[in-house]
């Protein structure tokens, strides 16, 4: 299940980028994301800011499916777009954006 509105195939997409491009990246440019000096990389990996906080939090898109409720998530969002014509969710999130969303 895919947490909240995101489609199962736009998490599969998400997980697949994740899986694919970030970690590797992340593994090799760790030490630009430590935060901390002197820490090892598997102490790093497994800490609440390394890696694993990243596969937690694929874990919770994956948890829950809550697809029912994008008529309201519709709405609301028209409503905003509404409220800040100067800035769209299209335009900010044109990832998101799917036919179900225009």
């Amino acid at each position: 299940m895919a947490h909240g509105f995101l489609c199962k195939i736009k998490a599969n997409l998400i997980r697949e980028k994740y899986e694919e491009e970030f970690f590797p990246w992340l593994e090799d440019n760790w030490k630009l994301c430590t935060g901390v000096e002197n820490i090892e990389f598997d102490k790093w990996a497994n800490s609440s800011y390394g890696i694993k906080r990243y596969e937690g939090l694929l874990n919770f898109m994956d948890s829950e499916d809550w697809s029912e409720r994008l008529p309201e998530f519709q709405e609301y969002i028209s409503h905003l777009n509404r409220l800040r014509p100067h800035k769209q969710f299209k335009d900010v999130f044109p990832e998101l954006c799917t036919d179900m969303m225009k």
